[in-house]
């Protein structure tokens, strides 16, 4: 049977042989006599019963049944990777790696992953069949007589079944064998695929990176890793691709995470939304909170993260405003804004923002980030570098002893909504560029700068000024 795209959204019948199944009581087995297997192959079969007196009709179960070709070859032997053979630290959720099986005749393999209580595998607690990638968590359908999950402290063995298109099989190299131990925590799951925004063709062999860990995408575009439970970054990237990330991805503990990955492809015309901005990190009660990020790209759906209660967010231009109150007082986490044109989602990186009940920043001299107790041209190169978007901004720059490029990016992040000199409602390089002319000494610094209504190059001194302790 083929089922095949008929345009739309709906659900396409499927009308399956039915054959009735007979009981033979001797061996207590239900069996069924079928022909029409007349091709050799993979082939499905589903079964159900039902209740001769109510109608009741069980759970459908699913069987694979193989019919040989004269001539097949199996597959060629294979080893497994991990867990290792005698772990003692192996948590009760784990990803299950092993090499792939090569098939001699180029047949596609597909594997079973089995795992018991003893060698022998006869007290079986797992089978998971049709895997399509060497590699596997646990999955609550794959466990048989009612278990669940893997116990803690039990040594399990383990091996895997590789399978061809024919039902040629051969069994890995070794049975291996592992005790669980969740002492600490319990991982997560991440699973998904890594894209490519131009065609939706799924990425083999990019470089996925959650909490430090790399990993590569498989053959098919899968990715899996573990991860604590929290929440999180995944990033990616693959040559010819842009890197991309998924930041605020929540990782539950012994549960799974499904995530899509989205790289933009290099080749082509399309060009993928950005996103910049530094929003302020904090607000005094009682005054107004406004930050809008700048953004390319078109048909754009803004969204946000972790949206402090007071403020309020337009999701068509990504602006985020509000003016909290006292009882506001207090910081909310991990904030992250972010935009998608509905191909490729990018993000502002995370940021606190905090309400206080008065401006705790000191009152002259805020405009010293290199802390060495003077307002001078090389902050204002360090500001703007900052402002521009740059990680490295102490390039060619001699700090005070006791002074670092990290700190130097704290104290800019802390003047958080203050560096909004242009009262523009966002902190941005055009700031960046006014402080730069006004501590190199300048005092028409507005050349060249279209300022919002109501600014003019005095008000923009003035802001200057006030942060850098002149005529306090």
């Amino acid at each position: 049977m083929l089922l095949s795209a008929q345009g739309g959204t709906r659900q396409l019948e499927i009308n399956l042989i039915k054959v009735p199944m007979a009981y033979i009581d001797l061996l207590k087995t239900w069996y069924v006599k079928q022909a029409g297997f007349d091709q050799s192959g993979r082939y499905e079969v589903f079964y159900y019963s039902i209740e001769d007196k109510t109608g009741d009709i069980s759970p459908v179960k699913r069987s694979i049944v193989y019919k040989q070709k004269a001539g097949n070859t199996g597959p060629n032997t294979f080893s497994l990777l991990s867990p290792a053979n005698g772990s003692t630290s192996t948590k009760t959720v784990s990803i299950f790696t092993w090499d792939p099986a090569v098939d001699p005749n180029g047949d596609a393999v597909t594997y079973n992953l089995l795992i018991a209580k003893d060698s022998a595998f006869q007290n079986m607690v797992y089978r998971q069949e049709g895997i399509t990638v060497p590699s596997a968590f646990l999955v609550p359908a794959g466990f048989v007589d009612g278990a669940t999950s893997l116990e803690d402290q039990i040594t399990y063995y383990w091996k895997v079944e590789a399978v061809d298109a024919y039902g040629a099989h051969i069994d890995s190299k070794e049975s291996w064998h592992f005790t669980t131990n969740n002492t600490n925590s319990i991982p997560g799951i991440v699973y998904g695929i890594v894209l490519s925004d131009l065609d939706a063709s799924r990425i083999a062999s990019a470089v996925v990176t959650l909490n430090g860990n790399p990993v590569q995408s498989m053959a098919d575009g899968s990715l899996m890793l573990l991860a604590d439970a929290g929440t999180t970054t995944l990033s990616g990237s693959k040559s010819g691709f842009q890197d991309a990330s998924l930041p605020a991805v929540t990782v539950q503990s012994e549960e799974s995470t499904r995530v899509t990955l989205t790289l933009h492809s290099l080749a082509g015309d399309y060009h993928a939304p950005t996103i910049t901005g530094t929003p302020g990190s904090s607000v005094t009660a009682g005054k107004a909170y406004n930050f809008t990020p700048t953004v390319t790209g078109s048909n754009l759906l803004f969204s946000i993260v972790n949206k402090p209660a007071w403020a309020a967010f337009d999701t068509k231009s990504g602006q985020l405003t509000g003016t909290p109150t006292t009882v506001d007082v207090g910081t909310t986490g991990s904030i992250v804004i972010g935009v998608t044109d509905g191909v490729t989602p990018v993000f502002l990186t995370a940021f606190d923002l905090a309400v206080s009940t008065s401006d705790t920043t000191a009152p002259s001299a805020k405009l010293d980030v290199d802390g060495n107790s003077k307002v001078d041209a090389t902050d204002g190169v360090l500001i703007l570098r900052r402002l521009s978007g740059a990680s490295t901004i102490d390039t060619g720059v001699v700090l005070p002893s006791g002074q670092n490029n990290d700190s130097v990016i704290s104290a800019i992040n802390a003047l958080g909504a203050a560096l909004d000199i242009d009262g523009s409602g966002k902190v941005d390089a055009t700031d960046g560029v006014l402080i730069l002319r006004r501590l190199s000494g300048a005092s028409t610094i507005d050349t060249g700068v279209v300022l919002p209504s109501g600014q003019n190059n005095d008000s923009v001194i003035g802001a200057i000024d006030g942060l850098s302790g002149k005529g306090q």
